[in-house]
């Protein structure tokens, strides 16, 4: 049987989709032992394609993963301030926010608290 054809994703899908990669394989091997041939071949395309996307290479894209988890703490703390209730339950609801994100599941999260955070990586 003929394998389907890739499909071709919008630009913006695939460029999630390679951050999506390169969370997995920097959380998984840590900023040094993470090579852009691992993120590309689970990401499913090519490493000229990911270098299409992150000309910059591996700190561009830990850049961006990094920037993504920021994102998604800095969601769940305003997510769970944002209740009409009490300051003290709105403070344990934060609490609780957090520690539901970094350890649910830790491994992407673990980059935050023991990631590469020099200048190597930044802009």
């Amino acid at each position: 049987m003929a394998e389907a054809p890739a499909r071709r994703l919008p630009p913006e899908e695939r460029k999630a989709l390679l951050i999506g990669a390169a969370e997995e394989t920097f959380a998984s091997r840590g900023y040094t032992q993470a090579g852009l041939a691992e993120v590309a071949e689970l990401a499913g395309v090519s490493k000229t394609l990911l270098y299409h996307y992150f000309p910059d290479g591996r700190p561009e894209l830990y850049r961006e993963v990094m920037d993504r988890l920021v994102g998604q703490v800095v969601d769940a703390a305003r997510a769970a301030t944002r209740a009409p209730t009490a300051p003290e339950r709105r403070v344990a609801a934060l609490v609780e926010a957090l520690v539901a994100w970094f350890t649910d599941p830790p491994a992407p999260s673990r980059l935050l608290v023991l990631g590469r955070w020099d200048r190597a990586t930044r802009a």
